[in-house]
């Protein structure tokens, strides 16, 4: 009334034998394959600080600091954000610096990206690219400073 029940044991024994046979009639060899979690990456430590945030209005060759914000800009203005971004690190670091406006709609606008190599007690100006402010409300900077 239905299928024999074979153990696990004497499925691979079946198995295996097969196998033996294929490889005696055939000359076959039958790839035998395994795995090891071998590495574990651990994301390299960055040590450093972003400072001294400011606004470019191109339009009229002003730059604004950290202390003037938030910056009346009239619309139609082209402006570009930036920061400093260091490396309180001993040794030379490789960042990817990026820099971006969040629009009062919510939307990412005059993202930047870069790497650079910043050495020890050094810093690197991180930003965005230009836009035009076609929105009112306020416009939200980011700098990001991550280790790669």
């Amino acid at each position: 009334m239905g299928r024999p029940l074979y153990s696990l044991r004497a499925k691979y024994d079946v198995i295996q034998e097969a196998g033996l046979i294929a490889e005696r009639a055939f000359g076959a060899v039958l790839p035998v394959e395994r795995s090891w979690n071998a590495i574990s990456v651990v994301a390299p430590i960055l040590e450093g600080h972003i400072n001294s945030p400011g606004i470019y209005d191109q339009t009229d060759g002003k730059t604004y600091r950290e202390a003037d914000f938030p910056v009346p800009i009239p619309f139609g203005h082209s402006i570009q954000g930036y920061a400093n971004c260091w490396n309180d690190t001993p040794v030379a670091i490789t960042v990817r610096l990026t820099g971006w406006f969040i629009a009062p709609d919510g939307t990412k606008k005059a993202e930047s990206s870069y790497t650079t190599t910043i050495e020890p007690g050094q810093a690197k100006s991180g930003g965005t690219d230009f836009v035009t402010v076609d929105q009112a409300g306020t416009w939200v900077l980011h700098i990001r400073m991550e280790a790669i």
